[in-house]
């Protein structure tokens, strides 16, 4: 999944391996159509957060478990 956002420009951390989350760094206007896109294809479910977390030096992003 990485994959896909990586090949579009976004910077993207992988915290799963350490029992964290998928995040993908931008902001909700950015990634909310392919964010639905994605959830209708895959039943994957990102959230946004104006903040972001520690991972992503609290900017905008989204993330999913």
């Amino acid at each position: 999944m990485k994959e896909v956002f990586a090949c579009k420009g976004y910077t993207v951390k992988d915290k799963r391996p350490q029992k964290g989350c998928l995040w993908v760094e931008g902001n909700y206007h950015q990634l909310k159509d392919l964010m639905f896109e994605i959830r209708q294809e895959t039943q994957l479910r990102f959230r946004f957060t104006p903040n972001g977390g520690r991972a992503t030096g609290y900017q905008p992003s989204w993330y999913s478990r």
